[in-house]
């Protein structure tokens, strides 16, 4: 269903504006990416259960799904100044996302489970 929502919510985007977005896009991706999630991820589970590694990979989860870009249409149903902008934008932050930390969050994933070697008997 998300990817459902996901693709009937990219037809409210204007394609021709991802050129403007981009420099905007990737600097709040980056920051978002890089800098606020894992901030905010450590100082929620400090003191908690996981480990360093099983927060690190709760961290590089990020923003994916149709939720942020639901929650974006409010503004364009209430027609606020600059709606379609902050619509295009979330759109693009999620796209980016997806590509950047969906693709690699199979590869984070291995590389912080720890290897069992062969068992010496």
């Amino acid at each position: 269903m998300q990817i459902g929502m996901f693709l009937i919510l990219g037809l409210l985007v204007k394609p021709a504006h991802f050129a403007v977005l981009l420099p905007a896009a990737a600097a709040t991706s980056a920051f978002l990416i890089l800098l606020a999630r894992p901030l905010a991820v450590f100082v929620c589970l400090y003191g908690s259960s996981f480990s360093f590694s099983q927060q690190i990979l709760i961290a590089w989860a990020g923003l994916k799904g149709a939720v942020p870009i639901i929650l974006a249409t409010y503004p364009l149903m209430q027609n606020l100044p600059q709606a379609q902008y902050i619509f295009n934008l979330v759109f693009f932050l999620v796209l980016i996302s997806v590509l950047v930390q969906g693709t690699a969050l199979p590869l984070l994933a291995r590389s912080l489970t720890p290897q069992k070697g062969p068992k010496n008997e």
